[in-house]
């Protein structure tokens, strides 16, 4: 199943977090936008718009490092990831299920940032 990249009410998708999660896992070094997109199976122009459009909001530095503002939100992101997961373990979701039902959940909760 293929995921929607599409974000609405100014709401990362799942996608695009994954991004985030990618770019503070590897860091911004040489080539860090492609090995982001090979990462989470999309094409490099995908990750370099949602990044900068996180740099014009204020969440990335213009090197592409977090902000105070994008650190809390990537923590936020990384917490709420572990909360729908071990959600989807309490109600008996199979573990080889939950990478599947992970984004649809993902895209349809709501949460403030």
């Amino acid at each position: 199943m293929e995921q929607k990249e599409k974000s609405t009410d100014s709401r990362p998708s799942y996608l695009q977090i994954r991004y985030l999660l990618e770019l503070d896992r590897i860091g911004n070094s040489r080539g860090f936008k492609l090995l982001i997109a090979e990462a989470c199976g999309v094409s490099h122009v995908a990750v370099v718009k949602y990044l900068n459009s996180c740099r014009d909001s204020g969440d990335l530095t213009e090197d592409y490092r977090f902000t105070e503002k994008g650190r809390k939100k990537v923590e936020m992101y990384r917490h709420l990831i572990k909360d729908v997961e071990a959600y989807l373990y309490r109600i008996g979701s199979a573990e080889e299920e939950i990478p599947e039902l992970l984004p649809r959940f993902m895209e349809n909760i709501g949460y403030d940032v």
